[in-house]
């Protein structure tokens, strides 16, 4: 089951606002602020699903995942695409949509994933 829609199924208390927070850290200028809050946007959704294995195995690979992102966005350019996928997932889990969430969020990672496979590949080829 998806860590999105668990997490719009069980947030509680004062967690959306959190995870809304880490959503506007994400706006900063600096591509360190947009990775760190990048990373901490999805350890928050696995503590908002209750899924402290998931949670613990991102924590366990965070520098990797910092990593990987940076790549990311630095062949980019930019990072208006990866805030507009994460304001995807945060808006369906702000409504309770499970169903949005779970879309939401498969649709952000496989994107992430082909950009990530493509500046690994053209990395490649320059060395």
């Amino acid at each position: 089951m998806s860590i999105a829609r668990l997490a719009a199924q069980r947030w509680k208390g004062n967690e959306l606002a959190e995870l809304k927070e880490i959503l506007e850290r994400m706006k900063q200028d600096s591509l360190t602020d947009f990775v760190d809050a990048d990373v901490r946007f999805h350890l928050k959704l696995c503590d908002m699903a209750k899924n402290s294995v998931l949670r613990n195995m991102l924590s366990g690979i965070r520098n990797l995942l910092h990593t990987w992102i940076k790549c990311v966005i630095e062949k980019a350019g930019e990072t208006a695409f990866s805030y507009l996928d994460h304001l995807a997932i945060y808006e369906a889990v702000a409504r309770r949509d499970p169903d949005g969430a779970a879309k939401a969020m498969p649709l952000h990672m496989d994107d992430a994933s082909r950009r990530l496979i493509a500046a690994l590949k053209e990395a490649e080829h320059m060395s």
